[in-house]
């Protein structure tokens, strides 16, 4: 297949890797520098300390070509209004998988005039080390469910040499799945990012894991969970498996980055506020966020 992936970030390039054994993959990027070093070197790949490349195609966003089969947005939330942009006026493509964190873009994807609209939640662990180099910290799987159309073209692309260390998974409860990891990510990026550690040390600090569980129970009471101790179970297993992982919430306030706070935490304020509930804890840890990125992580 013809696959277009908008997004050189960590996600993009993972999937750009293991997408190309198989299909034409061309990945767009906010730089024409990152363009040019995937172009002529490829996406390079490490796991467990060894490392091999795989080559695709590369071009800067503003150039973008949809004559593709499927198209991946693996860009942050708050880049996607700009990334839909550069679409709605060429849509010619009739499959679009979204791979985001949080649920702030459920709006933007109802507009959409595109017969398969795809949601994906990522749960492998990836590290960006350079412009073409990724480190496959923990394989995982793909969760993918259909907001709208088919989604058996998609997951076909996931068969093959890539069900071993690239595999998908069908759920039909997209909003279920969406949740769930909305839940996880709630509670892990915004403390691993105030605290400044890694995810294991929620799990050996006593103070930062009730924390923890305070914010986890504030949040899951306005979401819709429909089994909350499997969750936090779940919870706790990833704490555990990515122990020496830094979230990406904490990469980007070390970078001085803008977060995906507004969309994780600021989603879940929405519901309180729809609910009528106010959410103490959840709004210090939005507030504290927000406050390192106005200092630029400092």
């Amino acid at each position: 297949m013809n696959i277009g992936i908008i997004g050189g970030g960590a996600v993009g390039l993972l999937f750009g890797y293991y997408l190309a054994k198989e299909n034409t993959v061309t990945i767009y990027t906010k730089t024409e520098e990152q363009a040019r070093v995937l172009e002529r070197d490829g996406v390079k790949l490490e796991v467990n300390n060894r490392t091999s490349s795989r080559t695709v195609g590369a071009r800067k966003l503003e150039t973008i070509n949809l004559n593709h089969d499927i198209l991946f947005i693996a860009v942050k939330q708050y880049d996607i209004p700009f990334v839909l942009s550069k679409i709605t006026p060429l849509a010619q493509i009739s499959t679009i998988v979204f791979l985001q964190n949080g649920m702030g873009h459920l709006k933007l994807m109802s507009s959409l005039d595109i017969m398969d609209v795809i949601i994906g939640i990522v749960e492998h662990g990836v590290l960006k080390k350079s412009e073409n180099h990724i480190v496959h910290t923990g394989i995982g799987i793909t969760k993918l469910s259909s907001f709208r159309g088919s989604v058996d073209s998609v997951f076909s692309i996931f068969n093959g040499e890539n069900a071993l260390f690239f595999p998908a998974q069908l759920e039909e409860d997209w909003l279920e799945n969406m949740t769930s990891k909305l839940v996880i990510n709630s509670v892990i990026n915004p403390l691993t990012a105030l605290y400044k550690i890694e995810n294991g040390e929620l799990l050996r600090n006593n103070y930062y894991f009730e924390t923890m569980r305070i914010l986890f129970n504030e949040i899951t009471s306005v979401l819709p969970i429909k089994n909350e101790q499997a969750l936090w179970d779940k919870i706790l297993s990833i704490c555990k498996s990515t122990e020496k992982n830094r979230s990406s919430m904490l990469r980007d306030i070390e970078l001085g980055k803008m977060t995906e706070i507004e969309s994780i935490l600021g989603y879940v304020l929405e519901q309180g506020t729809i609910g009528g509930r106010v959410l103490s804890v959840t709004s210090f840890v939005y507030l504290s966020i927000k406050g390192l990125e106005s200092k630029g992580g400092n």
